[in-house]
């Protein structure tokens, strides 16, 4: 059967310590570093029945080649088919440190979460499960970002162009585009994601002024690329509104506070 997806039974390496969101100090499992991540694959992680019993995690650690954003989704073993089970998943630095939210951070049997990464660093995956046995399936997608870090820098984007960005986990950084109308005109501004706890969006004039926008698409881990959004540029009674022509700014940003993170692309006509 030709399919890239491989099961890898990784062996526990080393014990160290961890400590839980109530400050009490358990003993975490690290895993043998599994190295860069393929297009698709899974990893099984085991527990024992008293490790999963007192909610011990496991550090899944990976790398990719290249920027970009990964899915990692919960499975059961095959041997473990239609049983419930459900958990708990956090981003990590190579320090292992949480920099993902703990707003959003469960999941149950088949539960997604995409995050967006950078290539050549390491992360850790810290997974606790009331399962043993569970599969962590991975997709891995390596993406070209073209956007500003500022306004000043905004990346030109022509009508009908299609561009891709990325709102790295553990970063404060704002995606910038400049867009430029030849003519009076309703703006529409198409945008799709894969994210967790969602992204946001502003337009704003030359001078600053704010056109119109929105704040975060889902308080959990969002998927809108099979069913993107268009939105308008609208009058204050709902209505659409036509815009005078010039140059425009997009800014794509994620909460910080909630330490968001994810997949976007857009274009405008």
């Amino acid at each position: 059967m030709k399919n890239s997806v491989t099961r890898l039974l990784v062996a526990v390496m080393v014990m160290v310590s961890a400590v839980l969101t109530t400050g009490q100090s358990i003993e975490a499992k690290e895993m043998e570093s599994i190295g860069y991540l393929t297009p698709s694959g899974s990893t099984v992680l085991n527990w024992t029945e008293e490790e999963s019993y007192a909610g011990e995690y496991i550090y899944m650690p990976f790398q990719v080649k290249k920027d970009g954003y990964v899915t990692f989704t919960a499975n059961h073993t095959p041997e473990n088919a239609g049983e419930h089970f459900r958990g708990t998943w956090f981003l990590c630095n190579s320090a292992k440190k949480e920099i993902t939210s703990t707003g959003a951070c469960g999941f149950w049997e088949e539960d997604k979460i995409t995050l967006a990464v950078k290539g050549g660093i390491t992360y850790f995956l810290k997974v606790k499960c009331s399962d043993k046995v569970i599969v962590i399936d991975h997709q891995y997608q390596e993406v070209n970002d073209k956007s500003g870090n500022k306004k000043s820098k905004a990346y030109k984007l022509a009508k009908n162009q299609k561009a891709e960005g990325l709102l790295m986990a553990g970063e404060s950084k704002v995606d910038w585009y400049k867009i430029t109308l030849t003519k009076k005109q309703v703006l529409k501004i198409t945008i799709a994601e894969k994210s967790y706890r969602g992204l946001g969006m502003k337009v704003y004039d030359r001078k600053g002024k704010e056109v119109y926008g929105f704040n975060y698409w889902s308080p959990s881990s969002t998927d809108t690329l099979d069913d993107p959004e268009t939105l308008s540029s609208k009058a204050s009674s709902d209505k659409l509104k036509k815009l005078p022509k010039g140059t425009y700014y997009v800014k794509v940003y994620a909460n910080k506070d909630a330490r968001c993170c994810g997949y976007y692309s857009l274009k405008w006509k």
